[in-house]
């Protein structure tokens, strides 16, 4: 199979630690187990995270990534001790519908080629965090066992809380009823307290066959527009002189990409098909968009404040600082300070 890592995003919500050539999935943002060591990314927590499924089913690791941060892809994969194998490229960023359907596209390419032996794809967002390792597991094999039936499969989460800056699904027996846009926070409660109702996590495993025959019949420009794109593109190999294993490079067409539309794959297909099923996963997810949901992975004080490094306080309550100085604080409260 297939692990294909969605790389495209640019963090926008978490400027200045995230920026243009070092987005959030790359940068250090993380708090550290150890203080003599620097902190994983997110990009590189997703790898080790799914570095267990790769070895077990001889996936290979694909990755998407914008044209300038590919060196930097490579470089975080290969000091954690992961094998990328094949690398799209984009020259500009289209959402996870174009994005998607160049994973599949490729995927279908490589088993005609006898490159991979199953069309089967998980795809999986490169800046979330999640833990409950053998919940997370048992949640993949699930979803690939449905794949294999022929099925596009979201993974749910089960909600914590009547969080509106997610959307929700709402499944019965794995079988996808509706998705719902982010919702208002009345809305959001009403969720919470009838049931039935998962957050929309972005997570996806699917056979490329499949996935490719939906999306012809539901956003056709998208199909055809992705293929006249590969059609277009530069494919190259490079050998990796640490493993000794070739590296497949394709670089989008500019040309072509500027013509596709920029969307989501949930509006593009998985809101439209008859194909769609989600699996619940009963682990712990953080997909960290914001200075609020990360402030959450920092250890926090007896007055709920969380800091990175020293924090001075005196009446301070309901903080989190991110600095690389000492900061001292006199009575402040539910403040984000980024430094």
């Amino acid at each position: 199979m297939t692990i294909s890592i969605l790389c495209g995003g640019s963090g926008t919500r978490l400027f200045p630690l995230s920026r243009e050539f070092m987005p959030k999935q790359f940068a250090h943002i993380l708090p550290t187990q150890h203080p003599d060591k620097e902190a994983k990314s997110l990009f590189q927590e997703t790898l080790l995270r799914n570095l267990p499924l790769a070895t077990s089913h001889n996936a290979q690791f694909q990755i998407i990534t914008n044209e300038h941060h590919y060196f930097i892809a490579q470089e975080q994969a290969r000091s954690c001790g992961v094998n990328i194998g094949h690398l799209i490229l984009e020259s500009q960023s289209k959402n996870t519908a174009p994005a998607l359907s160049f994973a599949a596209l490729s995927v279908l390419e490589h088993c005609a080629l006898g490159k991979v032996s199953d069309d089967i794809i998980l795809a999986l967002p490169s800046d979330h965090l999640i833990t409950d390792s053998k919940a997370y597991e048992q949640a993949l094999l699930e979803a690939i066992e449905l794949a294999k039936k022929g099925f596009l499969v979201t993974f749910g989460i089960r909600p914590s809380c009547p969080h509106t800056g997610y959307g929700y699904i709402k499944a019965q027996d794995h079988i996808v009823e509706k998705f719902i846009e982010k919702p208002s926070l009345i809305d959001a409660q009403h969720y919470i307290q009838n049931g039935g109702y998962l957050w929309n996590s972005g997570m996806f495993c699917f056979s490329a066959e499949v996935f490719l025959k939906e999306l012809k019949i539901h956003s056709p420009e998208i199909y055809e527009g992705c293929k006249l794109t590969l059609a277009d593109s530069q494919k190259s190999e490079q050998k990796d002189l640490d493993n000794n294993e070739f590296i497949e490079f394709i670089r989008l067409s500019p040309r072509q990409s500027q013509k596709l539309p920029e969307i989501s794959i949930d509006y593009a297909l998985m809101e439209k098909s008859q194909k769609v099923a989600c699996v619940t996963g009963e682990f712990t997810w953080n997909d960290v968009g914001s200075f609020e949901s990360l402030s959450l992975e920092y250890a926090h004080d007896s007055d709920n404040n969380a800091s990175r490094n020293d924090f001075v306080s005196k009446n301070c309550k309901n903080n989190f600082i991110l600095s690389d100085k000492l900061v001292a604080g006199i009575g402040l409260e539910d403040l984000m300070i980024i430094d």
